[in-house]
């Protein structure tokens, strides 16, 4: 049963957030974390849209409002939109035109060649794939001997956690050819209800009876989607401390979470709760915390390539030496932008790993990896 409130869980992990990452503040560390939970999979980077420039029809569009003839105004909008309608024909037989010809030039490989290349890409691809797992797998016991330690270091615990990682790498394995099997099944389930509904064939008359086919196949997988989350989200906060804490594989391990759960099933479940609560709180606050950050470096961008622009391309009229100054400029600056969007993220990340460490140790199971009482230190 649950020793402590959801709101003193809280105030710790805010607390031992502050003492891994302020206390004191050490870029070296800052650094070492960042790259921890990036491997383990904790940490990643929010796509940065660019923004779309204005399409050429659009344009066309606005400015003949301008014009105060309303005649010469739908002259211009129709001979533009004709002229738009026209690039985007030719665009469209030009882009099946290069696909024509990519075709033909694969199809005039001897098969074994393309077969060969094919399996290449396969296995390069799958192992690429694998690599990042095992890593992932590997450095989630790391990130959790660096929340509970109050230790950056990577090497001794990549050593320490190699049983366990590697283990829950077979899981990720399994896990992920299940998750492959069921989307398969169910999309040949999917599949034959709307061939048999003639979707295929009469597609507009038979939309509500495929609708019907399909509604069974649409709730499993939903089912099956909040299924898979819960179980990853009991995994990855509670199996893995058991696993570190014990050095023991998964099954042992998830067997004692089950006994933990069946004794504390309301407050479990109150966690997945107080915590997706808590998700959609740091969310907001990550995306204003990203968007001030994106403003500022914007503008400290513009001082800086203005700045090179005003003296190398105008005053001295070099625009080779403003194209190495931009790059000179560009390639720091992008990586200081990436790491600071990162380093958004890194405190939720602490935080969040604290506080389901301090729930496990709420429970009074026999797991304390964070102390509660604060007498005793963090």
């Amino acid at each position: 049963m649950r020793t402590i409130k959801f709101t003193d869980l809280i105030t710790k992990s805010i607390k031992r957030t502050k003492l891994i990452l302020f206390q004191p503040f050490l870029l070296k560390k800052w650094l070492r974390l960042l790259l921890i939970g990036v491997l383990a999979g904790v940490i990643t980077g929010g796509g940065i849209g660019g923004g779309r420039s204005v399409d050429s029809s659009k344009k066309a569009d606005a400015a003949p409002e301008l014009n105060p003839l309303k005649r010469e105004m739908t002259v211009d909008s129709s001979s533009t939109s004709e002229s738009a309608e026209t690039k985007t024909d030719q665009r469209s037989s030009e882009f099946k035109a290069v696909i024509r010809q990519g075709i033909s030039y694969l199809a005039a490989f001897p098969p074994n060649v393309l077969f060969g290349i094919s399996f290449v890409l396969v296995f390069v691809f799958t192992g690429a794939m694998l690599f990042i797992m095992w890593l992932n797998s590997r450095f989630k016991f790391v990130w959790l001997h660096a929340i509970i330690q109050n230790d950056a270091a990577i090497s001794n615990p990549f050593r320490q956690y190699r049983k366990e990682g590697n283990s829950f790498f077979k899981l990720e394995i399994v896990a992920g050819l299940v998750v492959l099997i069921s989307l398969g099944l169910l999309g040949t389930w999917a599949y034959f209800g709307l061939a048999s509904a003639g979707f295929f064939k009469h597609p507009v008359a038979s939309v509500a009876t495929a609708m019907v086919s399909l509604a069974g196949a649409f709730v499993i997988f939903i089912a099956g989607l909040i299924l898979i989350c819960v179980w990853a989200v009991f995994v990855d906060h509670f199996v893995v401390p058991i696993m570190a804490i014990n050095k023991e594989t998964y099954l042992p391990a998830w067997n004692k979470f089950s006994k933990i759960y069946e004794n504390n099933k309301g407050d479990c479940w109150l966690y997945l709760f107080v915590l997706l609560g808590l998700g959609i709180v740091c969310s907001i606050l990550e995306g204003i915390i990203f968007l001030i950050v994106l403003i500022v470096s914007a503008i400290v961008g513009a001082i800086i390539f203005g700045i090179g622009y005003l003296i190398f391309y105008i005053l001295l009229k070099a625009k080779i030496l403003f194209v190495g100054f931009a790059i000179g400029a560009g390639i720091p600056m992008v990586i200081v932008f990436i790491l600071a969007a990162l380093a958004i993220v890194l405190p939720f990340a602490v935080f969040f790993r604290s506080f389901s460490l301090y729930f496990l140790s709420s429970l009074n199971e026999g797991y304390s990896p964070l102390i509660l009482n604060e007498a005793q230190g963090e």
